[in-house]
């Protein structure tokens, strides 16, 4: 009788053994799947921002992140210089505050 309990025994262990290893598996997707929905995406999107104020040069019609569009003038390391009007009105700017540049006259062409 002793003999049958440890055989008993000694098989729920095996099948618990295995329960942990699926649910490190279970955890190991997640992990996988957060990385690729959110950790991924973000460092796109920080590459692409990084990428778009490598571009930043004088001449270029620019939109920033709260809506101003404007002429960049003047570039420097952490600045920008940004005509925002005919008159010749120049606001400074961080260059990380450009959201997008736009193609030079294609808003403001139109109204002329």
């Amino acid at each position: 009788m002793t003999s049958t309990l440890h055989v008993l025994a000694t098989t729920s262990d095996a099948s618990g053994s295995g329960g942990g290893l699926a649910q490190l598996a279970i955890f190991a997707v997640f992990g996988l799947a957060l990385w690729f929905l959110l950790i991924r995406p973000q460092q796109k999107r920080q590459k692409e921002q990084q990428e778009l104020l490598s571009k930043l040069e004088v001449g270029l019609d620019i939109v920033t992140v709260g809506g101003l569009h404007g002429t960049i003038v003047d570039v420097s390391d952490e600045w920008i210089d940004i005509q925002v009007d005919q008159d010749g009105t120049v606001l400074r700017y961080q260059r990380q505050a450009v959201a997008s540049i736009t193609r030079p006259g294609s808003d403001e062409d139109d109204d002329e």
